[in-house]
């Protein structure tokens, strides 16, 4: 599995994740989006739906009936099986076990706690000598390797 760290240093999670999700729905890949905190996971639910006047992204919970079917789902703590690209924010963490063929952690500047889940994240990845990278935003927005 491919580990990408993303540092949001000129958005938010708001701004970045509809759009990583729009092009993981073009690939036609699935994704599972883990957070650490009920309350963030169910603030996303809503606005993927609203985030755009003309489209919405197509999501379900993992705490919901029929999650699994959907391309994206959205959890905290929950089963990611299946999932081609996880998604972490905040303090969410995967099983060692998982599998998928891509995992981005979420490194935001207001998030403290998550911030530093991130720093160990990449501290055992790197010992463990998995396949990571870091990108950093810039200021218009894209995201610039590391």
């Amino acid at each position: 599995m491919e580990y990408w760290f993303y540092h949001l240093t000129h958005g938010s999670l708001e701004a970045v994740l509809p759009l990583l999700l729009e092009k993981t729905l073009e690939r036609n890949w699935t994704a599972s989006v883990q957070f650490s905190d009920q309350n963030r996971m169910e603030h996303m639910d809503t606005y993927l739906w609203t985030f755009r006047d003309d489209s919405f992204l197509p999501h379900g919970r993992d705490d919901q009936p029929g999650a699994v079917d959907h391309p994206v789902r959205l959890g905290v703590g929950s089963d990611i099986d299946g999932a081609d690209l996880i998604f972490l924010t905040g303090e969410a963490v995967i099983a060692d076990s998982a599998v998928a063929k891509r995992c981005i952690t979420f490194i935001e500047d207001n998030d403290p706690e998550g911030r530093d889940v991130a720093r160990a994240r990449w501290t055992q990845l790197k010992a463990d000598g998995a396949d990571i990278s870091y990108y950093q935003q810039g200021e218009g927005g894209q995201w610039i390797k590391r």
